[in-house]
């Protein structure tokens, strides 16, 4: 599977949230940086080939709604965990979730309270920002260090 990681799309202007609005309040970039997005998820590279195919493919049935996951769906993460953990995992503890914010408020849910403090590191993605703040948790914050490269600051 072969995948072109060198040519980025032209995205200001085409559904970009992360080049076409600025998260902070009356902040302008300077406009000779590069702006770099590191407040959403955002893929500047085209998608995969096959994704769109079936993509494309989904969107020609008529017909939309809620579905069940189909088999092959925990069938696939049972296996996967068998062959890189060792371990059965049974279909009643597998669950769905459909983004990375549902998961993360579904984790901070599960294993802390409200009140609770939790380590960020910034610059962080503003969408778990606003999950934290939503459900309550206390940030503490551990700026990234910019050096050559973004690097955790182990003495903080």
């Amino acid at each position: 599977m072969k995948y072109d990681f060198t040519t980025l799309l032209n995205r200001q202007g085409h559904d970009a949230l992360a080049l076409d609005v600025l998260p902070i309040k009356d902040v302008e970039v300077d406009p000779n940086f590069s702006r770099i997005p590191m407040w959403v998820a955002d893929m500047n590279y085209p998608v995969f080939e096959n994704i769109q195919r079936h993509m494309i493919n989904r969107i020609n049935e008529p017909h939309f709604g809620y579905f069940e996951m189909p088999e092959d769906y925990y069938k696939a993460i049972q296996f996967w965990q068998k062959e890189t953990h060792g371990i059965d995992v049974e279909k009643e503890a597998i669950g769905y979730e459909n983004g990375v914010l549902g998961i993360l408020s579904s984790a901070l849910q599960a294993f802390t309270s409200s009140g609770e403090a939790i380590l960020v590191q910034s610059p962080c993605y503003i969408g778990f920002i606003h999950t934290l703040n939503n459900l309550g948790r206390k940030i503490i914050d551990s700026p990234l260090i910019k050096e050559n490269n973004w690097s955790l600051d182990y003495e903080d």
